[in-house]
């Protein structure tokens, strides 16, 4: 790397690839000598530069400060030696300024080179927020934003006061049922923006076809109770071959009393009837009921033995798992929130003059 800054040609692209500790900040602050003073003949950029033409641009402020007194150090060590001050700099840079070193161009490049290290406290070396937040406090007015933004380091509460909006102006305006719906995959605004936070920066991509939401979850409730209506009618016409099937199976000790004694099968098939004369959409399980949907077999003698495919089984199972399985809330009404959360946070933000770095 150390040759180099020298052929490397200033305009157009050009790109560098280097692992730590080879060399970038040397190279750096040599091609902006080459900038000042428009050197290179048919790799030069044309015309010599100032410190204000030219951007440079690193990742961290620690950089920024580094790269700044490198290049300043490097534009004064070449005035020194073009001047014939000093004859203690390395080979590259004497390559570099021989082409100055002629009496009736050497105190003009040397002026040029000190004028430029004078003027780097004022140079565009800075990070790239640093830059991008520059550049849309200079040129508010051509974009519509405010003149004076502060800069938000972290939108985390901004955020938090978005989705708290949104519970509150979208969610708690809700019927009873849609709420209810709504509330199966969101307990709150803090889950809701939990699951819709990583959705922001892309909500542009989204394949939303939502622009009502009260409507669509509607919508929801009523295919959700459709289904609910389904599976309580496939669990009340094998209910009594369920009961029937328990009842032949205790008589012969098929097995295990002690793992669902009679009080706690009949207290199990209660719950099964008032569920199913209920408008609850939702049987909550437990063991008991586990045991009669034949999803837990440790209880059995001989589990091999026990029918795999029992049809009033296989109806509790469904009505045990449904709410498992069922999709709701559905993508959509994330995608929804999603988009309504990321044109809130874009409006307040302009609101209050503030800047992100996702804004930069």
């Amino acid at each position: 790397m150390k040759q180099l800054p020298l052929p490397l040609p200033l305009r157009g692209q050009s790109l560098i690839e280097a692992s730590a500790g080879t060399g970038k900040t040397f190279t750096l602050a040599l091609l902006y000598v080459r900038l000042i003073l428009n050197h290179g003949d048919d790799a030069a950029f044309g015309e010599p530069l100032v410190p204000n033409e030219i951007l440079v641009v690193t990742f961290t402020k620690a950089a920024t400060q580094e790269l700044r007194d490198r290049i300043r150090s490097r534009l004064v060590e070449a005035a020194a030696y073009v001047r014939g001050e000093t004859d203690q700099v390395d080979e590259i840079l004497k390559q570099l300024c021989k082409d100055y070193l002629a009496d009736h161009v050497r105190a003009g490049t040397a002026k040029r080179l000190e004028l430029a290290a004078e003027a780097m406290d004022e140079a565009a070396v800075s990070t790239i927020h640093a830059w991008c937040y520059r550049l849309l406090s200079e040129f508010a007015l051509h974009y519509g934003g405010a003149f004076e933004q502060e800069m938000l380091q972290s939108e985390t509460e901004l955020l938090q006061q978005v989705s708290e909006d949104f519970w509150r102006q979208q969610v708690l305006t809700m019927p009873v049922a849609p709420l209810k719906y709504m509330m199966l995959g969101f307990k709150g605004p803090a889950e809701l923006l939990n699951k819709a936070k990583d959705l922001l920066p892309h909500v542009h991509l989204l394949a939303c076809d939502v622009t009502d939401l009260a409507n669509h979850i509607d919508s929801k409730v009523a295919q959700r109770k459709a289904a609910v209506g389904e599976i309580k009618a496939a669990l009340a016409a094998e209910l009594d071959g369920l009961k029937a099937f328990f009842e032949e199976a205790r008589k012969t000790k098929q097995f295990a009393a002690t793992k669902l004694n009679g009080r706690n099968e009949g207290i199990a098939f209660a719950r099964i009837e008032d569920f199913l004369a209920s408008d609850d959409d939702v049987l909550e399980s437990n063991k008991s009921l586990e045991c009669l949907a034949l999803l837990n077999k440790e209880m059995w003698h001989d589990p091999d033995a026990v029918p795999e495919h029992l049809p009033g089984a296989l109806a509790l199972a469904n009505a045990l798992t449904f709410d498992s399985f069922a999709m709701s809330p559905d993508e959509g009404i994330l995608y929804y929130a999603a988009r309504w959360i990321a044109t809130e946070l874009t409006l307040c933000k302009q609101q209050l003059g503030l800047l992100s770095n996702d804004d930069l």
